[in-house]
């Protein structure tokens, strides 16, 4: 009997020693066994949309003006004023020329003489007065040796004066009459004679002085 009881103990001792030590191991083998990796994040593919690139140009920045902060408005900057340059116009004396229009110079070829035959025949002096119609008289000679056609004589302020022949022989004479109103005061009328010869044209200019009282 004490054998068994003995043995009995042992077992008892034993199996208490291994109940006790399951006991003391039990709680880190649940702790391995619930312990896992951690779960990172989901892995989500990912696809790169094609762009497309525009040429951009600069943007332009508005910069505020500085009252917009201070309040205060800067001084503007002071523009040089330019003084208009004064400029002195000096008068330039002007002078007359009377030309024969696309003619040549007086050659002595023809010879021109005028006369202004008023309404006061018979005087000595013949006085005209402002508006009176008034009658010029012009006389053209061929002074050259060669023969002229195409004469006529020209009235500066009047126009063309025609004359009784167009034809002059040498020393030929030919008349010209012109009829037109005067005005008071003192005046110069400018006269010139044209005529050809063969091959060339020839003129002679002359210039009457007259004075019309009021």
């Amino acid at each position: 009997m004490s054998d068994n009881v003995g043995r009995t103990v042992m077992i008892a001792v034993i199996a208490g020693v291994l109940f006790a030590g399951f006991l003391a191991l039990s709680p880190r083998l649940t702790a391995g066994s619930q312990a896992t990796e951690p779960v990172g994040p989901a892995s989500v593919p990912t696809t790169t949309p094609n762009v497309i690139q525009n040429s951009i140009s600069d943007p332009v920045v508005s910069v505020p003006d500085s009252a917009l902060f201070d309040g205060q408005a800067e001084d503007p900057v002071p523009v040089e004023q330019v003084e208009p340059t004064a400029t002195t116009t000096v008068p330039v004396p002007t002078t007359t020329t009377t030309t024969v229009p696309s003619g040549p110079a007086p050659d002595g070829t023809l010879t021109l003489s005028a006369e202004l035959v008023g309404p006061r025949d018979g005087k000595e002096t013949v006085i005209l007065e402002d508006e009176d119609l008034v009658e010029w008289y012009f006389e053209v000679e061929n002074s050259g040796d060669e023969e002229l056609w195409g004469v006529y004589v020209y009235l500066e302020g009047f126009g063309h004066v025609w004359c009784d022949d167009t034809y002059l022989a040498p020393g030929s004479i030919t008349d010209c009459w012109a009829t037109e109103s005067v005005w008071d005061g003192a005046h110069t009328a400018h006269a010139w004679a044209t005529a050809w010869t063969i091959d060339r044209q020839v003129a002679s200019i002359i210039a009457f002085d007259y004075f019309v009282r009021e």
